[in-house]
């Protein structure tokens, strides 16, 4: 629906919510990976009777509204979200992937409406935390990108308005980008809420020791950020392991570096490789199946889908770098040095060898889910710090 009429506002189609969600990206029915975990918090909020409308920055696009799973969205440019901010119905902004652009309108109606903006990492950090790139041309465009970004930020949080506070989904992430700024923010300027894990779809059922031979890689292949090289060295350094062939690994996702990055592995036959992309619901089952979560990173501020396999009781294979050791130890997960796949590799054979230390650790890495980000307590959480009154 494009609201071509001049009498029809934006405003008076959405719900009677109090609060509007600003995002770059949303979930449609043709495009589900659009930022589908803000999705996931709308839902969740709802259910716990807190409406939010959401409205999709785009500049220079016409007015539209969609319809996604029940929830009103509206795209436009900076001139509608005026408009909408303006009406005066709103209490509270809840922005994820917060930018200049955005901040141009909502610098106007911050000293009478709580803005709480979540930070996940991209949209802040200095291109030298993301230095994954290709050439020396994409590592310059990311320079200058990264200078505009750094400044932004940093003449925003220099002078925080008092009803602005940020959501940091780690401690790691919120020590970096103050460190990275240049500035320390006072303790009431900001909160440490890690992204929800749904426990309930994600759900631990006790694993059969015989499931440390299946082994689990569920991937995006957009960047060396994801770090599936080293999965792949970590395989070949299995493969003079005289049970080597009791394994069965699983490589799947999709991105400019799939095939590439994946073709040491084509040969083998117990190597299963997918170039597709799996639901929420695909994922679920899929975890009930596998026993070893193989999710290597270069840099990660949580690690989402690591905490899913988690806590569907699947031991994760990762590097302790950045944010990981904030949410896997020893006693939960395989924890290697950086770029380090022999380390994987042996983390691997320790759990074969030794079928009791991985169902252990299998029942270890979803308690320690549950007890750290389940949605069901960080939700509350998440509502009381983007609700509740700055102090």
């Amino acid at each position: 629906l494009v609201l071509g009429h001049k009498n029809l506002q934006p405003a008076e189609i959405l719900s009677q919510a109090e609060q509007l969600l600003l995002t770059n990206q949303y979930p449609s029915y043709s495009d589900l990976y659009r930022n589908g975990f803000v999705h996931t918090r709308v839902l969740a909020y709802q259910a716990r009777g807190v409406r939010c409308d959401v409205f999709r920055l785009r500049p220079d696009e016409a007015v539209s509204y969609h319809e996604f799973e029940d929830v009103n969205v509206v795209t436009g440019s900076q001139e509608v979200l005026h408009q909408m901010l303006a009406s005066g119905r709103y209490k509270h902004v809840l922005v994820h992937f917060l930018d200049a652009a955005m901040w141009d309108v909502l610098r106007h109606h911050v000293d009478r409406v709580k803005v709480r903006v979540w930070v996940h990492g991209a949209e802040i950090q200095p291109w030298h935390r993301r230095d994954n790139f290709e050439n020396e041309q994409q590592r310059d465009a990311a320079k200058v990108q990264s200078e505009a970004r750094m400044s932004f930020w940093r003449g925003l949080l220099k002078k925080m308005p008092d009803n602005l506070k940020l959501i940091f989904v780690s401690n790691f992430l919120a020590e970096v980008v103050m460190e990275d700024l240049g500035l320390r923010l006072l303790k009431k300027q900001y909160e440490v809420v890690h992204n929800p894990i749904d426990t309930v779809l994600f759900a631990y059922h006790p694993k059969s020791t015989e499931q440390r031979k299946k082994i689990l890689s569920i991937r995006p292949y957009a960047s060396r950020t994801y770090a599936n090289d080293l999965s792949v060295k970590a395989i070949l350094a299995l493969t003079d392991k005289p049970y080597f062939k009791d394994f069965e690994f699983r490589m799947i996702g999709d991105g400019k570096l799939f095939d590439e990055v994946l073709a040491p592995l084509s040969g083998f036959s117990n190597v299963y490789i997918e170039k597709r992309f799996l639901t929420q619901a695909e994922i679920a089952a899929l975890h009930c199946e596998y026993g070893i979560f193989l999710c290597p990173t270069r840099m990660d501020t949580q690690g989402v889908s690591r905490d899913e396999a988690m806590a569907s009781g699947l031991v994760p294979v990762t590097n302790a770098v950045t944010a990981i050791p904030e949410f896997v130890d020893d006693r939960c997960g395989i924890l290697a040095p950086g770029e380090d796949a022999e380390a994987m590799a042996r983390g691997i054979a320790l759990l074969y060898e030794h079928p009791e230390r991985f169902a252990a650790m299998s029942a270890a890495a979803a308690t320690r889910v549950r007890a750290q980000s389940d949605a069901r307590r960080v939700i509350d959480a998440e509502l009381a710090v983007a609700l509740g009154d700055s102090e």
